[in-house]
């Protein structure tokens, strides 16, 4: 079983490089298609086939442009009706990972697929490679498994200087003490305008929210974080991200 819709997460040569030689002959769909207990069969090669993306890495190929709150659809294949359920998860590096919807009886919608809402976005959504949904299939009548992730990213894209790197590495969860994510503008607000393009504040009611100003309006509240212990923190026109006080 696979996903078709959306576009998945494509098989990569540093993916292959992990495939033992009898392996390496199959296809790329072969290679998305097949359940993980054949794939673990190869036990001399863990680092292969894991969850939740069959270890294939995020390489930029297939992202998905998508907004909180749009309806997003899924479809899949199935080889054989063996029952069982299907999940569908979301992926973010400040939230972890979160079941969005179970299909019950998924063998049987093949070709109709089913509809999620896209969840909130966090503001690491705005970097490609970050975020992903996983779908996830756990069949009934032989208990294999199948799993394909979509890479998405905000389709509001990612502000001026944003920066999740400290050093080398990702700021993943928990993110690091303080990352810093936006400089200040310097342009100046037109005539009636709230605030300037590429300004963001935190939320007064929500510290783990900020706004991000467009077109001369604030516009928000959107998800920084949902880290425990983290915060938004105001620096001037700026915003970070910050263990809490």
């Amino acid at each position: 079983g696979y996903l078709t819709s959306p576009p998945i997460r494509p098989i990569t040569p540093a993916f292959r490089s992990k495939l033992p030689p009898g392996m390496q002959s199959l296809s790329d769909m072969e290679l998305q298609r097949y359940p993980f207990q054949y794939l673990a069969d190869h036990a001399n090669y863990p680092d292969a086939f894991v969850l939740p993306c069959r270890g294939v890495d995020y390489s930029g190929g297939n992202v998905n442009s998508v907004s909180s709150g749009q309806s997003l659809h899924f479809e899949w294949e199935a080889e054989a009706q063996h029952q069982g359920f299907c999940e569908i998860n979301f992926y973010s590096p400040s939230a972890g990972m979160q079941l969005v919807k179970r299909i019950d009886k998924c063998a049987y919608q093949l070709h109709e697929g089913t509809d999620i809402t896209v969840p909130n976005l966090p503001f690491d959504c705005m970097t490609p490679g970050n975020c992903y949904f996983q779908w996830m299939w756990k069949t009934g009548l032989n208990n294999e498994l199948y799993s394909n992730c979509v890479d998405v990213v905000s389709a509001r894209g990612a502000p001026p200087f944003v920066d999740f790197h400290t050093s080398t590495t990702v700021a993943v969860h928990p993110p690091p003490a303080t990352t810093t994510v936006l400089n200040n503008p310097t342009s100046t607000a037109a005539l009636g305008a709230e605030c300037i393009d590429g300004q963001y504040k935190c939320d007064d009611k929500n510290p783990k929210n900020f706004y991000q100003c467009d077109h001369g309006k604030w516009v928000g509240p959107r998800i920084l974080t949902t880290a425990e212990g983290f915060v938004c923190e105001q620096v001037g026109n700026s915003i970070q991200l910050s263990k809490q006080k």
